[in-house]
């Protein structure tokens, strides 16, 4: 899979003013309203002044091209980077600080840290779960194919639609190899996910994907002929795009999308794969240092595991002090359900289930542990491309290096003349559905 946001060579060189601050985050590019995230360097840059578009010459990268080019940001920096290291337990300490269990060369030693960047990415923990719908345990996912064109047989169902559905489905055609793609919404909006499908759906382009959408899968089963049936429902309709999109080209290949119809069983002699996505390594390793939006507050999720405050006797305590206490007894009740309501309306749309975090992306249930990366949520806020979540990086270093007792003032204004401080969300839109 390559990236979806292109990298080009563009370096801009933006100088704040008080009456404009941050210029980066607040005024798109005139010829990318790209919403207040970013002014015009490479999208996929992780460092001011660096474009992996210059140094791999490529405009959509690869893994391992961007691997390439990290690697050169690491060596010119002289980071202190220790590879083949497997991290096994992040344990806080009482009073502040961490114990950090690795295993590297065989040998498990103990690292103690005062802070802690939860940067672990995304695309190692597959969603492959055998428990989303009956019988998900006979696919494969896609993470798993190492190649397209070496798959055995000629056709294969894909369950599930946007990224990983498209890479599949447009690597299967070029291999020769019939896709059915059965996706719950039609996901394939990005532009350049648009243009590869484009190709592969061309008059006279065979074999064509058949993209089939909205569906939802319900079960997969051995058939006793041999492969398997897959059994999915038709899905209400979306709402149909706005006017602004009315000169896109459509597929010249229709996406198969009948309302009405009997719901669908599909055989294939293959095993079908699933293009679920990914977990994340937030919610899959590290649940125990972050909370998570939406989830239940322990009297929530059992009322009879919270433990009633303990409260004096009315006879014990005079009037004026009563008084007082039932006041405070009163504020944290509301307090407590404001940030309950708060906590459950961060939970809609893209925040659903995020890490909850602080204005400098510190985890709210451990103090010292930091977030960077595409799972940081802030509101309806989704910094969920590398062009915004970079802006976050210089929000970690300030918080950490202040608390380390460090003047930071000169190093935040560096970042910000580089648009690399991103402290001001009002100026950013919520773009899940529209840009992302």
């Amino acid at each position: 899979m390559r990236f979806i946001s292109p990298s080009f060579n563009q370096q801009a060189h933006a100088t704040p003013s008080p009456a404009q601050p941050h210029p980066a985050a607040c005024a798109p590019p005139p010829t990318a309203a790209l919403q207040g995230w970013t002014k015009s360097f490479d999208l996929n840059s992780i460092a001011h002044g660096t474009s992996p578009a210059y140094t791999l010459h490529a405009q959509h990268p690869s893994g391992t091209q961007y691997a390439d080019y990290i690697n050169e940001i690491a060596e010119a920096a002289k980071l202190n980077v220790q590879l083949r290291t497997e991290v096994l337990s992040v344990a806080p300490i009482d009073g502040g600080g961490f114990n950090v269990r690795v295993r590297a060369a065989g040998e498990e030693v103990t690292k103690r840290s005062r802070y802690v960047v939860w940067a672990a990415g995304e695309f190692q923990y597959p969603r492959e779960s055998p428990d989303a719908f009956a019988g998900a345990g006979l696919c494969t996912h896609n993470s798993r194919v190492r190649s397209w064109k070496e798959m055995p047989g000629d056709e294969y169902v894909l369950i599930g639609g946007y990224e990983s559905g498209v890479d599949a489905a447009v690597n299967l055609a070029k291999a020769g190899k019939q896709a059915t793609v059965l996706a719950s919404t039609g996901t394939w909006d990005a532009p350049y996910t648009a243009e590869r499908l484009r190709e592969v759906t061309a008059t006279g382009f065979s074999p064509r994907p058949k993209l089939m959408a909205p569906l939802r899968v319900v079960s997969v089963e051995r058939a006793s002929e041999g492969g398997f049936n897959v059994a999915a429902e038709w899905q209400a309709a979306p709402p149909p795009p706005p006017m602004s999109r009315s000169m896109r080209k459509p597929f010249t290949s229709p996406v198969h999308s009948t309302l009405g119809r009997e719901d669908v069983v599909l055989h294939t002699a293959q095993p079908p794969v699933l293009c679920t996505g990914f977990e994340g390594s937030v919610a899959s390793a590290a649940r125990h240092l972050f909370k998570f939006a939406g989830e239940a507050a322990p009297d929530e999720a059992d009322p009879s595991s919270a433990s009633p405050p303990a409260k004096a006797p009315l006879e014990q305590s005079p009037l004026p002090d009563l008084l007082e206490q039932l006041a405070r007894d009163a504020d944290d009740v509301a307090k407590q359900s404001a940030e309950k309501h708060a906590a459950r309306e961060r939970a809609t749309g893209c925040a659903a289930g995020a890490p909850l975090l602080t204005s400098e992306d510190e985890s709210t249930k451990v103090p010292g542990v930091f977030l960077v990366g595409p799972s940081v949520r802030h509101g309806k806020l989704s910094f969920c491309f590398i062009y915004k979540f970079r802006q976050r990086f210089g929000i970690v270093a300030n918080a950490i290096c202040r608390g380390l007792g460090r003047d930071t003032k000169s190093a935040v204004e560096a970042c910000r003349k580089m648009d690399m401080f991103l402290d001001d969300l009002s100026c950013c839109e919520g773009t899940c559905g529209e840009t992302c």
